[in-house]
């Protein structure tokens, strides 16, 4: 055994300086790995400097100790600043030897486990996905389907027109539905809202506040929860997403309701703003602005902040 062997004898037991020894070789790779003439050696030692690895980390161990002791010592030959030679055949030459040495079937065996490796890793990854699909829940949030908003103060032929879409979204909905109800108290028009909208609406406990009597029954039989809002955007809404997440994956959020221009696009910007990730969509035909206009410019705004609109 030559120096080089006994020192890669010696590295086999030290995991530490058997790591910086494969830094090197990984430099080397990077140094030379564009060089037409060192091709297939780089090739043969990015997988030594593989099965290294996997063997380092115990996920590979199918080999015996003086093959891992000659790879070692042909990496030695080519990270160790000593040869650094201008000509270099010479690391050809040594990646070759040990090769006819019984390198190469080795690393056929090798090669060979990777790619099932691979395919199991693929295997696994594919089926936590389908769990963690399972496992996630798509929400329904209905905004502000109120009396006031569809036919009452504040309503108008277009809240009135998307009414039995709602209605069918909702009873098709495989997932979780929370309804929001805008809530005003009798002082509303002295408060800063209703300086700016002079309109009573949404009073609590008046006619106007109560969900649409088309809508009633699926809200008192499907809704998960039906949140109070005192403004435009629901804090409330959110904190009760980000405990539901916590506790099973959100995977998707679609919005739906009145006013598209005014609390849709208040809670859609609020929810994309804590769930960056989360696909968060809302449905045109089952939303109504102030004015078409109005609807048109809400839904512009969303696409801009990659709110899917469809």
């Amino acid at each position: 055994m030559d120096m080089r062997e006994r020192l890669a004898e010696r590295l086999l037991n030290d995991r530490e300086k058997l790591s910086i020894m494969m830094r090197g070789g990984r430099q080397w790779l990077k140094k030379w790995e564009n060089t037409p003439l060192l091709k297939d050696t780089v090739n043969e030692l990015r997988d030594i400097l593989d099965l290294l690895e996997d063997y380092m980390y115990g996920r590979y161990k199918k080999i015996p100790k003086r093959m891992l002791i000659a790879m070692i010592a042909a990496v030695l030959y080519v990270v160790s600043p000593i040869d650094f030679l201008p000509v270099f055949l010479d690391d050809i030459l040594v990646v070759s030897i040990v090769l006819d040495k019984g390198a190469e079937a080795e690393l056929k065996k090798y090669r060979e486990w990777k790619k099932e490796e691979r395919l199991r890793q693929k295997r696994e990854r594919i089926s936590r996905e389908r769990i963690r699909v399972r496992n996630m829940r798509k929400y329904l949030i209905v905004v502000d389907m109120q009396k006031d908003f569809v036919d009452g103060s504040l309503g108008s032929p277009e809240a009135e027109a998307i009414v039995e879409n709602v209605k069918q979204k909702i009873e098709g909905f495989d997932g979780k539905v929370i309804f929001t109800r805008d809530t005003h108290q009798p002082d509303y028009l002295s408060t800063r809202e209703g300086r700016f909208l002079p309109v009573e609406h949404c009073i609590e406990g008046s006619d106007g506040w109560q969900i649409d009597e088309r809508l009633k029954d699926l809200a008192d039989t499907k809704a998960d929860r039906i949140i109070d809002k005192p403004t435009f955007g629901s804090t409330e809404l959110v904190e009760y997403m980000i405990k539901d997440n916590a506790a099973k994956p959100i995977e998707s959020i679609e919005l739906i309701g009145l006013c598209t221009d005014i609390c849709v696009v208040s809670n859609a910007l609020l929810l994309k703003a804590r769930f960056p990730e989360v696909d968060i969509f809302v449905d045109p035909s089952c939303c109504a602005g102030v004015t078409p206009a109005k609807h048109e410019a809400a839904l512009e705004t969303m696409r801009s902040c990659q709110i899917e609109v469809r």
